[in-house]
Order: structure tokens, then sequence, then C-alpha cells
């Protein structure tokens, strides 16, 4: 099978750390360690069973609303990254 890792680079850190893997079938991954306000910026590779990863995707930036700017019914924020198979 093949698995989306997921690394975060948080705030002002210079470091992408790994936050977790999803199935490459999962179009939703949840990362309950940012609070609002915070930015990050985020990157993925694939990973197969056999731990073979692919190049890194391209850098999705995301700043988490602030408590007071968050409109009601606010639950998620999209996020598109490019993969290149070649």
């Amino acid at each position: 099978g093949l698995y989306i890792c997921i690394y975060r680079c948080r705030n002002n850190d210079d470091i992408f750390r790994y936050v977790r893997s999803v199935n490459i079938n999962e179009i939703t991954a949840i990362d309950s360690h940012m609070e609002p306000g915070d930015t990050a910026e985020y990157r993925i590779r694939v990973r197969s069973r056999e731990g073979h990863l692919s190049p890194y995707s391209n850098v999705v930036k995301v700043t988490i609303p602030a408590e007071s700017e968050v409109k009601e019914g606010f639950t998620q924020i999209d996020m598109l990254f490019e993969y290149n198979k070649n």
C-alpha cells in the first residue's frame, strides 16, 4: 500500500517535522496540534509499505484564524498538494 506522510514547519521554525501518515486514499487528515493564530507550512511525500519515499511535494502555508475571526461552522482548511510521479 501507499501512504501520505505529512510534515509541518510551525510558525518561525526552520525544520519540517513529521506529523502523521494517512492511507493514500484518504482525503482528510487532522492536525489537532494547531491553535488559533498559528502559522505553519506543510508538505507531503508518498511512502510505500516497503519504505520507498517520493520527493517532497510543494509547500502550502496555512494560518489558523484567530478565534474572533472564525465564522460559525468553520471546521477545516483545505489544502492542495502537487505530486509528480516521475
